[in-house]
């Protein structure tokens, strides 16, 4: 536990880790811990990470099953990316799936007219 007086900043860990060498803070037991390893950072938990905001409960939940959000999610004018094709109803759709189902519908539409002519 390191004190900065002159940025009031408390650090938890190590200042100047070296290349290669890591250091960790467990959490009550040998596998619930994060690891720091060259910059990065790994969370182990046997369960689940939670992130609670005052009163509110589990804001974001991680575990197993994936992550998930109990309130609305801002990108703030970002783009998501690598979104896949839907597979149920209540999916979100990606522009070049959007775009196909256009074209196909667009195509139809062509064909009726044509057949009306």
């Amino acid at each position: 536990l390191y004190f900065d007086a002159s940025t009031r900043n408390i650090h938890l860990g190590s200042i100047n880790l070296g290349i290669n060498n890591y250091f960790r803070i467990y959490f009550g037991s040998l596998s619930n811990k994060i690891n720091f390893f060259n910059n990065a950072l790994d969370i182990f938990v046997e369960r689940i990470i939670t992130v609670n905001v005052g009163s509110k409960m589990n804001i974001i939940v991680i575990d197993s099953s994936g992550i998930v959000f109990t309130k609305p999610l801002s990108m703030d004018d970002n783009n998501i990316t690598g979104l896949g094709n839907p597979l149920e109803s209540k999916d979100a759709v990606n522009k070049q799936y959007v775009d196909s189902k256009f074209d196909e519908l667009n195509a139809r539409l062509q064909r009726l007219e044509s057949n009306f002519k």
